[in-house]
């Protein structure tokens, strides 16, 4: 790279290209509704978490529509906020089953409890025009982070982000600065 100059413009352009490329992909193989499509297979293992289950689609499907809010692409900012409000009921429903099945999943975290999955949910659909239908399912969403809250002061809390008070710091975070109102 010795000699030659660092052209931003033509890096960004190169980077939007594998970005078109990875997202057509991503959508291909990620759809906001895999958990329906994926009950009847065995192999698949549905679980609540951002990190390693489906509901870390919300997360991408959320970071595509703030791209392209950021670009001023209306229709596809759009498109992929509605992804991520779909994909967000459905991993509520994967998380409902999971705690029927297994309970309060009582650690705090970002990456690895309910309080993601609420988090970002909540984050999602505070962004949804008419704030009037969503108030209420981003107020429950809230209620829903605030419910892992004493379960940072037990004895074996971990502090990291994966499993721990780390995580849950940052969804406190993430819903104070990105939540209007």
């Amino acid at each position: 790279m010795e000699g030659k100059e660092f052209d931003l413009e033509e890096h960004k352009k190169l980077v939007r290209k594998q970005l078109d490329v990875l997202i057509e992909k991503f959508e291909e193989n990620c759809p906001p509704d895999q958990d329906q499509q994926e009950l009847s297979n065995s192999t698949f293992r549905l679980n609540p978490f951002l990190y390693s289950g489906t509901g870390g689609y919300i997360v991408v499907y959320y970071k595509l529509y703030l791209y392209y809010e950021r670009l001023e692409e209306i229709d596809l900012s759009l498109k992929y906020l509605n992804k991520a409000l779909q994909a967000l009921s459905t991993n509520l429903s994967v998380l409902d089953r999971y705690e029927k099945k297994y309970g309060f999943l009582n650690k705090p975290s970002y990456l690895a409890s309910g309080a993601g999955i609420y988090t970002i949910g909540a984050l999602a659909s505070s962004q949804v025009i008419d704030k009037e239908a969503t108030k209420h399912d981003t107020a429950s969403l809230l209620e829903k982070v605030e419910d892992y809250y004493d379960c940072c002061f037990e004895e074996d809390v971990e502090v990291e982000l994966m499993n721990g008070l780390a995580g849950y710091l940052y969804c406190l975070l993430a819903v104070q600065t990105k939540i209007e109102g």
